[in-house]
């Protein structure tokens, strides 16, 4: 069984957005507490907006950083998190790569994983995996 990872860079995105969502969050509670803000416009309500935000991306990079993005078991591989993209690796008939995506073709579907999205190695891994089930056919 192959388990593949986002990369180390999109995880960082993912904490870096909710860092910066859940300080603007605090930076709006605090100006709000301390008068800074009209009758019309609350930034109270705008602040626990941007602390929500900042907490489902928070738990977002806990998930992307504990489960695995790709799996290849003996018959399918799996692509995704909670909505996954399976494809039966028997009905595989093309793998190749176009425009920076690996492109997997079944008679009737079609899954496409993005090269920025995992790490080179576990691309080139990936890969090598999957040509070597059609090659083997």
């Amino acid at each position: 069984m192959l388990t593949i990872k986002k990369s180390k860079q999109q995880v960082k995105i993912v904490f870096a957005s909710a860092i910066f969502f859940s300080t603007v969050g605090v930076l709006l509670i605090l100006l709000h507490y301390f008068g800074v803000g009209t009758e019309k416009f609350s930034l109270l309500s705008v602040s626990f907006a941007q602390l929500f935000i900042g907490a489902v991306n928070f738990l977002s990079y806990l998930f992307v950083r504990t489960y695995p993005f790709i799996k290849v078991d003996e018959s399918y591989l799996f692509k995704g998190y909670l909505w996954k993209d399976k494809i039966l690796l028997q009905e595989l008939t093309e793998v190749k790569i176009f425009a920076g995506e690996l492109v997997l073709k079944t008679t009737s579907k079609e899954v496409r994983i993005d090269k920025n999205l995992i790490e080179e190695k576990d691309f080139d891994t990936l890969y090598d995996l999957l040509t070597q089930k059609v090659t083997s056919k």
